[in-house]
């Protein structure tokens, strides 16, 4: 039960997040758009501390959640981090050139589907 009210708490709280767009980009998109500029900041972070952001979604999402907020955290790192967190566990395996050169590609690659979707709607 409580695992449910979190999860539906998370998307009724980006919803209203992305409802601040409303005027200019319609709903399902905004959703998008948040959930890329978000993996943009973790992305970033990730060229310096990746494995520290690996284990901080490892530790919110796996670990059996005891309490609601345990619960709400747990879908809240799914929801913010977790396509950076994939390509992270992907790269993390790489040597260490290789890792960091991919993963400034994955940041300017989000970046750029980011700015498109800003040229698309706010024109």
């Amino acid at each position: 039960m409580k695992s449910s009210l979190a999860a539906l708490l998370v998307f009724g709280g980006w919803t209203l997040v992305s409802l601040s767009l409303y005027q200019s980009m319609p709903l399902p998109t905004s959703f998008l758009y948040f959930l890329i500029g978000v993996n943009i900041i973790f992305a970033f972070f990730s060229i310096f501390i990746q494995s520290n952001l690996i284990k901080l979604y490892k530790s919110n999402v796996y670990k059996e959640p005891m309490t609601f907020i345990d619960s709400f955290f747990k879908y809240m790192a799914i929801y913010m981090s977790g396509l950076n967190h994939y390509v992270q566990s992907v790269l993390s395996g790489l040597p260490f050139l290789v890792n960091k050169v991919l993963g400034i590609v994955f940041l300017t690659y989000l970046l750029f589907v980011n700015f498109l979707l800003m040229g698309i709607f706010f024109e």
